[in-house]
């Protein structure tokens, strides 16, 4: 799109990247998040110290990563590799002084994993100015097209997986978890995050798919 110049598509299909990618990731993610003690207790059998916690952090920053991350294709449409480079690395890397100050201070090492947290959706955020200088990018509208549609059916799968591990207590729940919260995710995902255009071509990529199938 970019390419042949028509900058408003490829700012729109830079949202719904954003978009799908983040909805596709916390469909699992989450779920995942909410069963990680009783995941890599079965996995691992003797699970150590603060694992869970940093498997924890590691999926809820790439799930707030990937909320703009169809900004930085967008931005390697346009060109601006190096200053973006530069700009978002950099804050990346600012994770590692404030983990070793947290540390220093007698802090938790919670407290590092929270630090990358919040350097992540830092990072998440610094994209949307940057875009906006590089490509015009209107932050209402993304902010309209990205993320106001997946908020209804992130907040469906949290609590759709809060109220699986607060009442339910088997063996292998987490199994249970994953297949209830994907169940209902989709469905709230399909009728709250897609529009009638998406859900429309969504059926005929499958209807595609199965006549191809079928012949």
């Amino acid at each position: 799109a970019e390419g042949k110049g028509n900058r408003e598509a490829m700012l729109q299909k830079s949202e719904l990247a954003s978009k799908y990618a983040t909805l596709l990731l916390a469909l699992v993610g989450i779920p995942i998040i909410f069963e990680m003690p009783e995941i890599l207790n079965v996995w691992l059998g003797n699970v150590p110290e603060k694992s869970v916690m940093f498997c924890q952090a590691v999926l809820i920053a790439s799930i707030c990563d990937q909320t703009t991350i169809g900004l930085a294709s967008a931005n390697q449409a346009v060109g601006h590799i190096r200053n973006y480079s530069i700009f978002v690395n950099t804050i990346k890397v600012l994770t590692l002084p404030a983990a070793w100050l947290c540390l220093h201070y007698g802090l938790s090492v919670n407290y590092t994993m929270y630090c990358f947290i919040v350097f992540e959706i830092i990072c998440a955020i610094t994209r949307l100015p940057f875009l906006k200088q590089t490509a015009g990018l209107s932050i209402t509208h993304f902010f309209k097209k990205a993320i106001l549609p997946i908020l209804a059916p992130l907040l469906i799968i949290i609590l759709t997986c809060y109220c699986s591990t607060t009442y339910i207590h088997i063996s292998y729940r987490f199994l249970i978890t994953i297949s209830i919260a994907f169940t209902i995710g989709s469905v709230s995902i399909w009728y709250m995050a897609l529009t009638k255009i998406e859900q429309s071509k969504i059926l005929q990529i499958i209807n595609r798919k199965t006549n191809v199938k079928k012949n």
